[in-house]
């Protein structure tokens, strides 16, 4: 339901762009979503409106003071429900951890606490991107060299236009201008939001392939057997700053596992064998214990466990 959420808003969007409608999709559902799942949750009448905010008995008193600012300042002006900020130390040691507010939106009456588990999108964004730095900082590649000269040539191979490609989109007159941005994309502009790919998605994108780092980087990269499918940026890479929601980690990924392959001369090397060679082992024993996972799963808890072949670009 989720996907099929998320393509039907996106096909709304292209169908209002085309026919110059402009119509705040989301405002319109949020009601009607926010009364199924009223049905589903057993609200309580008083709503938390105090900060609950927890005060350790040890740690760094003047950072902690600073957060505490920090959160009273956005609760302030209304930017956040609640808050968790937890900082710890090369040691291990845990030097601030603030809680405050309440859960948001249909649970607003549950005070947020510093254990309180929370629901997170896009936290491994931070992970792969921790990656980049580091893989940088290790002459692995730069941020300002196109990944398609050599760390990631498939991503968009060759100088000129692929004439496959003009014939697939009869009707594009950018195409040949949208080649050149693509092949100018640098590490930088993927890092910054900036490489105009904000709402390229796989075309044949299913909760199996989704499950498949691989699969995904794979399709942006141009296939001359199926250059239909070829993902092009929007805008000129650099111009204009549009979350990549989706398309972030897949790019940054392809981008890495290209050039790590280029040291090592493993060319069956996954981004989960790269993760565990440059970050995990700088991991704090503690956060190994957690069970973090940013590739997802492990052992008998895959990340996605379906034999669904629903292909989301039919619909």
């Amino acid at each position: 339901e989720l996907f099929f959420f998320f393509r039907t808003n996106e096909l709304l969007h292209g169908l209002g762009s085309k026919l110059e409608i402009e119509m705040p999709y989301l405002d319109v559902l949020k009601p009607y979503a926010e009364q199924g799942l009223g049905d589903l949750y057993e609200r309580q009448d008083e709503a938390v409106t105090e900060p609950t905010i927890k005060e350790l008995s040890e740690g760094n008193p003047k950072l902690e003071s600073e957060i505490e600012g920090v959160i009273n300042e956005l609760d302030r002006e209304g930017h956040v429900s609640g808050v968790q900020v937890c900082v710890i130390d090369q040691s291990g040691k845990i030097v601030a951890d603030k809680a405050m507010g309440n859960m948001g939106g249909l649970k607003r009456n549950v005070p947020m606490r510093t254990n309180s588990l929370v629901l997170g999108f896009s936290c491994t964004k931070g992970i792969v991107a921790t990656m980049a730095h580091m893989m940088v900082e290790e002459d692995y590649l730069s941020y300002d060299e196109p990944i398609c000269e050599r760390a990631w040539p498939a991503f968009c191979p060759g100088e000129g236009i692929p004439e496959e490609l003009k014939l697939a989109f009869p009707e594009e007159t950018t195409i040949d201008e949208q080649w050149e941005w693509k092949r100018s994309i640098t590490l930088r502009h993927i890092l910054t939001h900036t490489a105009g790919l904000s709402m390229s998605l796989p075309m044949k994108f299913t909760i199996k392939s989704m499950s498949s780092c691989e699969e995904c980087c794979k399709a942006y990269e141009y296939d001359s057997n199926a250059p239909g499918q070829t993902l092009l940026p929007k805008t000129k890479p650099g111009d204009e700053c549009s979350y990549h929601f989706m398309s972030f980690g897949w790019l940054v990924a392809g981008t890495l596992v290209g050039a790590y392959k280029n040291r090592s001369g493993d060319q069956s090397i996954t981004f989960e064998e790269v993760y565990n060679a440059i970050l995990a082992p700088k991991l704090l024993n503690q956060t190994i214990a957690s069970g973090f996972r940013p590739c997802g799963g492990g052992g008998s808890h895959p990340m996605a466990h379906t034999d669904t072949q629903f292909d989301f670009s039919k619909l």
